[in-house]
């Protein structure tokens, strides 16, 4: 246990990929490299805590350059999940 104290364990974290100017998440300020922390004010660690009990997604808090960054969405939520798979997908390697 002492070796994850001093050395740190590497906590899972939702990167956003690549987010085209055109978009309807570049238009609500999402950007290129932001890390997923909440929506709707709920923490999220990863994409599988996804986990969204209202039909729309009114906010999002990213982190960017080590700010936290709040953004309104105002979006259905399967109007966003299709947006944002395409995003998403786009940051993993």
């Amino acid at each position: 246990y002492v070796g994850l104290l001093t050395a740190g364990e590497k906590v899972p974290e939702t990167k956003i990929g690549m987010v085209a100017e055109q978009s309807n998440l570049y238009n609500k300020g999402l950007r290129s490299g932001d890390v997923l922390t909440m929506i709707n004010d709920e923490s999220i660690l990863s994409i599988d805590d996804l986990n969204i009990n209202d039909s729309e997604i009114h906010s999002l808090t990213v982190k960017r350059r080590g700010e936290d960054v709040k953004m309104d969405i105002g979006m259905k939520f399967d109007e966003f999940i299709e947006e944002f798979k395409t995003v998403f997908m786009n940051g993993k390697k």
